[in-house]
């Protein structure tokens, strides 16, 4: 026991190396929708404005659940508001999946606990996810809450914890949510059959629960949220992208979630994930055929939380898929890893196999995150979302105003400049810096940022203010037509004065 305890200490203190460190030198994605969380979340903490729900969802008036924005709220007042801080929520929640998944796996043995615990430690998704502030990032930690819990599910508290986190999970994706509580509830159907027509009621209430902020905020808004999901209904999911036929569906959804495991798991290594792949569906046949009651158990609840979904997302969901609808899969490829695995590791002659997967896994994770080049040059970046080179941008415009007044204005494909919003204001509050007269996507422009007022003075401009211009690269697959030679109208007739390009391909020019 003590020797699994020190493996498992090991395998988390390589972990937090690994999930931590992009967030200690702040390359980690800032980018139009975080920061639009970011502002919403300012507004929670510095101006007491509790909230009701969370961010827009793909569709057009609904709206997450507001529990991701309480989580930011929390890390925003501990943090002071550093935008890391989202990316650390992200980490924290793949860092308690370690523990999580080896408290599931040892119930069947220390190996399959270690092995599960390895899995989340490196799996590249893990990893990745790690320094992207992202809702839908929980739900491997929400899966595995929901694995656990499922060992207990013939205690009534458990189901009715059960019911509570499957309707929770709505406040984070409901698309992915909808699957997950199809799969929740069908694994708990037989034990549900067994209450009490009283305890039946208390666990409809008890799912009912987390969406009363919700149903709050359609009473006060003249029921949009409920309008939109008719809306979205009657249009047969034009909202998000219209719809596919079945049989292309039929074909679509099983080669994405064929992809999606090759690439959040293996990298895109073909060969690996040929060799997991066949190692996992071989012992889990094996499995089924000769493995105990509870590998049995463990291994039919797994592939639930993942084949509900699928089948959702073949014969109910027709518009297609986004990339994080499969975000949840990953907690059921740990389990099922960890668990043929240890079975391929106790046959004789079949073990080296097993051993070769697991050198590959370790490896590929090793070599995906590239950490001991990046750690050698700081962690470089030539990303124009990464948070360290907007903050050099910043930086290198209060350097070059030498304490002179000046105003900035930012060219975005997306349009609104959210990411620039926070920095500055932020950057500004933290170094004690004074803030530029006016910063926006175009002058004296602020009622896109709510309550922007309350945190900065009405914006000014004058003729003796250097003008700062941050031009982000012009991204052509965008729908909208906005270029940078729109952007440049108001400022053809002020003078080049210098003029600075950045690694990450974002330019800034200065102009009298």
């Amino acid at each position: 026991m003590k020797q699994a305890y020190l493996i498992l200490l090991v395998i988390f203190l390589f972990a937090l190396i690994f999930h931590l460190l992009p967030i200690f030198y702040s390359d980690i994605s800032f980018n139009y929708d975080t920061a639009a969380s970011w502002l919403e979340v300012r507004d929670m903490v510095m101006l007491t404005k509790p909230r009701l729900v969370g961010g827009e969802g793909g569709i057009k008036g609904i709206f997450f659940g507001p529990t991701w924005h309480y989580i930011l709220a929390g890390l925003f007042f501990v943090f002071n508001g550093d935008p890391r801080a989202g990316a650390l929520a992200s980490a924290l929640i793949n860092l308690s999946c370690i523990p999580l998944a080896w408290l599931i796996g040892k119930q069947i043995n220390q190996l399959t606990g270690i092995l599960a615990a390895f899995f989340f430690a490196l799996a590249p998704i893990m990893i990745g996810s790690s320094s992207y502030q992202f809702v839908v990032n929980a739900f491997p930690f929400i899966n595995l809450v929901a694995l656990w819990l499922l060992n207990y599910q013939n205690k009534k508290w458990t189901l009715m914890a059960l019911a509570f986190w499957a309707s929770l999970s709505f406040h984070f994706e409901p698309v992915v949510a909808i699957g997950f509580n199809l799969a929740i509830f069908g694994l708990m159907f037989k034990s549900i059959k067994k209450l009490a027509w009283k305890n039946k009621l208390s666990l409809v209430l008890i799912w009912l629960l987390p969406f009363g902020p919700q149903l709050i905020f359609d009473l006060r808004h003249d029921w949009l949220q409920t309008r939109a999901i008719i809306k979205f209904i009657q249009e047969r999911g034009q909202g998000l992208g219209g719809s596919l036929p079945f049989f292309t569906r039929l074909i679509n959804r099983p080669y994405l979630l064929i992809n999606h495991f090759s690439e959040t798991v293996t990298a895109n290594h073909i060969w690996l994930s040929t060799l997991l792949l066949g190692l996992m569906i071989f012992g889990l046949k094996a499995i089924f055929i000769k493995g105990s009651l509870k590998q049995k158990q463990l291994a039919k609840q797994s592939l639930t939380l993942l084949s509900i979904p699928l089948l959702y997302y073949i014969f109910i969901f027709s518009p297609g898929i986004k990339p994080w609808y499969y975000t949840s899969f990953p907690a059921v490829y740990g389990i099922v890893f960890a668990l043929t695995l240890t079975w391929w590791l106790k046959q004789k002659n079949l073990k080296y196999f097993a051993w070769l997967a697991l050198s590959g896994f370790c490896l590929t994770g090793i070599w995906a995150s590239a950490y001991l080049p990046k750690l050698k040059q700081g962690f470089p970046s030539t990303d124009p979302s990464s948070l360290k080179n907007q903050l050099a941008v910043i930086d290198w415009i209060y350097q070059d105003s030498a304490g002179q007044d000046f105003v900035v204005y930012t060219y975005s494909p997306a349009i609104y400049d959210y990411p620039w919003q926070y920095l500055f204001w932020w950057q500004a509050e933290k170094k004690q810096l004074p803030l530029p007269k006016d910063f926006s996507y175009q002058p004296k422009t602020y009622d896109y940022v709510a309550n922007k007022l309350a945190y900065v003075p009405p914006p000014e401009t004058s003729s003796r203010f250097i003008t700062y211009l941050i031009f982000e690269p012009h991204d052509p697959s965008r729908e909208t037509s906005y270029t940078p030679e729109d952007f440049m109208q108001p400022y053809v007739d002020l003078q080049l004065i210098a003029s600075k390009n950045f690694n990450s391909r974002i330019r800034v020019e200065k102009r009298l």
